[in-house]
């Protein structure tokens, strides 16, 4: 029922279909926010884009009734994480989706606390996780790169890295070389 208007938005009833489109103040989420932004337009949706500091939005995502669509990075590797996001438990921070639903309630308990073995594990996380895409709680948008050059007359770098990637929490056991 939502008809394009001659302003290119969509409009049912007299309202015209925007959303408050909120992000943090870095320059990567300020230009996937106007992306996105761009994207619902193409299709007759209007949205405001609000840029914050990271103290700042957190206050605001608490308030639990101001926003309606939100840009995040999702970077953990660890499958836990979707409980951090998505459990009613914490509701408008860091649960900014605002999902509270039942059923992916049920699934969180079981991934999270009733598996026995590993392979149930990654079972129960993938049916949690894949439910909570099914509801549209979030969109993956993209996967960052991330580059790293040194060179090897000036750096020794170990053979095994510990961890699951290079990033700003990896620690290495650096020797320059003499």
């Amino acid at each position: 029922g939502w008809v394009l208007g001659s302003d290119g938005v969509r409009a049912k009833n007299g309202t015209k279909l925007q959303v408050k489109l909120w992000t943090t103040n870095g320059t990567e989420f300020k230009r996937i926010s106007e992306a996105v932004q761009a994207q619902l337009k193409a299709i007759g949706m209007q949205a405001e884009i609000t840029l914050f500091d990271a103290s700042t939005i957190n206050a605001q995502y608490k308030k639990k009734t101001e926003h309606q669509l939100a840009i995040r990075s999702y970077s953990w590797t660890n499958a836990d994480i979707i409980d951090w996001f998505f459990s009613a438990k914490r509701l408008g921070y860091p649960n900014v989706s605002m999902l509270n639903d039942p059923r992916a309630e049920e699934l969180n308990d079981l991934a999270m606390n009733k598996a026995r073995t590993w392979p149930e594990r990654v079972q129960n996380f993938t049916r949690y996780h894949e439910y909570i895409l099914s509801q549209y709680a979030f969109a993956p948008i993209y996967e960052p790169a991330n580059l790293f050059t040194y060179s090897v007359k000036k750096l020794k770098l170990p053979e095994a890295v510990r961890g699951t990637r290079v990033t700003s929490q990896t620690i290495l056991d650096t020797d320059a070389v003499k």
